[in-house]
């Protein structure tokens, strides 16, 4: 595959370009990249009706929001507010703020 000149082409017409091709679910359907024809087209119609599924959407909006987020939503076997508390007193005690609290 000659990817040569992807390169040299600005962020915004590279997404131009992508999403003229890829449009419509039929368009992508009909225009698999040349490494997925060597996995026979099946498997292609498979990943873009995965891709294009309401369960798959759902979870990537989802996915989208979290990674958003200020904080993460879980912090191991200890409790948010107990990390919460730790850093306050961390960046209280040393005027940083600490990015692993073990």
């Amino acid at each position: 595959m000659n990817t040569g000149y992807w390169p040299t082409i600005s962020p915004s017409e590279k997404k131009d370009l992508m999403d003229e091709i890829m449009k419509t679910h039929e368009n992508v359907l009909a225009n698999p990249p040349l490494e997925m024809l060597d996995r026979g087209v099946n498997q292609w119609v498979d990943l873009c009706n995965h891709l294009n599924s309401n369960k798959f959407k759902k979870a990537s909006s989802a996915n989208i929001g979290n990674r958003s987020k200020k904080y993460n939503h879980r912090t191991g076997s200890r409790p948010f507010s107990y990390i919460v508390e730790k850093m306050t007193e961390l960046v209280n005690l040393f005027g940083y703020q600490c990015d692993v609290i073990r």
